[in-house]
């Protein structure tokens, strides 16, 4: 879409994100731990917003925290009313462009095994799976795969 709008998460966005968060994972992100994450300095949360005649509407999130270097996915979701509408796609290209500015080396994340359309999406960026952490996730059990981007060119 052509209206999409990335924003730093703001204190007014995070009661949009915090529902995100509920129905997109079994163990979601309190309140705290989102307004902690902004405040402490190496985690960074952007919001995608559709603009609308009506305002903007938070359709989805992407978290990272950037050390020394290399960066970790924390937090990827999306509204399920904005699923297949290639919300994480944009998020993804917004999160590049960053770690690029920011000369991140390598970036990490963890994806549930059974998660194919993330794993899909985070293979099409590059990312390859490096390893796996046994029954990783609760409710259900389920092992997360962890994988890695190298962002300098080989």
């Amino acid at each position: 879409m052509d209206n999409w709008i990335f924003t730093a998460l703001s204190e007014k966005d995070i009661d949009e994100v915090e529902r995100i968060e509920k129905e997109s994972f079994s163990e979601p992100w309190s309140r705290d731990a989102f307004e902690d994450a902004t405040d402490n300095g190496f985690h960074r949360i952007y919001c995608l917003k559709l603009g609308t005649e009506n305002g903007d509407i938070t359709v989805a999130y992407i978290g990272w925290a950037v050390v020394s270097g290399e960066a970790e996915i924390t937090n990827v979701a999306v509204d399920a009313k904005f699923r297949g509408k290639g919300c994480g796609n944009e998020l993804m290209k917004h999160a590049m462009a960053a770690f690029e500015k920011e000369d991140v080396e390598k970036v990490f994340l963890e994806v549930r095994a059974g998660n194919a359309p993330a794993i899909g999406l985070y293979e099409k960026f590059g990312f390859r799976g490096i390893g796996v952490r046994k029954n990783f996730y609760r409710f259900p059990t389920e092992d997360a795969i962890v994988m890695m981007k190298n962002m300098i060119s080989e």
